[in-house]
């Protein structure tokens, strides 16, 4: 994930309001779906194809849950 990415102002919002949904929901998922979600957002953080900007909201989001990789 590149720290230079370009977005804009609304789109940083945005994740940041996401992260904190994520944060909230976290316990209530079951160990199950917080792998699938999680090898979801590797898969498209990691992709050869897709922009930098889908990469890195991707990779914001994916640190908030375990993979099976």
């Amino acid at each position: 994930m590149s720290d230079d990415v370009k977005m804009s102002t609304e789109v940083a919002d945005l994740i940041f309001v996401l992260n904190g949904m994520i944060e909230a929901a976290m316990p209530h998922l079951s160990k199950e779906a917080q792998l699938d979600i999680g090898d979801m957002l590797l898969n498209l953080s990691t992709r050869t194809k897709g922009t930098d900007l889908m990469k890195h909201i991707a990779g914001s989001f994916g640190h908030h849950f375990p993979t099976r990789s």
